[in-house]
């Protein structure tokens, strides 16, 4: 009887050795969970922070290059000749003048509608 009962006190604190061990191992187990966590919290944020500064220079220096490439001429430009300029006036000339002869022609078939309705009228 006692023996029975010596195996049943070592069956009860083998299971509750086994649940305490279980406990300390299920604790060990979140805090390496825990910093595992932090870890990739840390790591996430340092991650944005300098994404966000690589970001900011980029800008810096896409400004400046653009700046730059407004700044510097990328090249001379000559000055008309007299022949440029001559040629120029006269095809000036010439766009006013057929302007002027499309308003002439407006004008005249104006003109002619006028009459027209003037002798309907009479």
């Amino acid at each position: 009887m006692e023996n029975q009962e010596n195996k049943i006190k070592q069956g009860i604190y083998d299971s509750l050795l086994e649940k305490k061990e279980g406990v300390i191992r299920g604790k060990r187990i979140n805090y390496v969970m825990v910093g595992v966590v932090i870890l990739v919290a840390i790591d996430a944020v340092l991650l944005s922070l300098s994404l966000l500064f690589l970001g900011i220079l980029c800008l810096i220096l896409i400004s400046f290059i653009i700046f730059f490439i407004n700044r510097v001429p990328l090249g001379k430009i000559s000055e008309p000749t007299q022949e440029e300029i001559k040629l120029g006036a006269k095809n000036v000339l010439e766009v006013r003048v057929k302007e002027l002869q499309e308003r002439k022609r407006l004008i005249s078939e104006c003109e002619a509608e006028i009459e027209a309705l003037k002798k309907l009228i009479n």
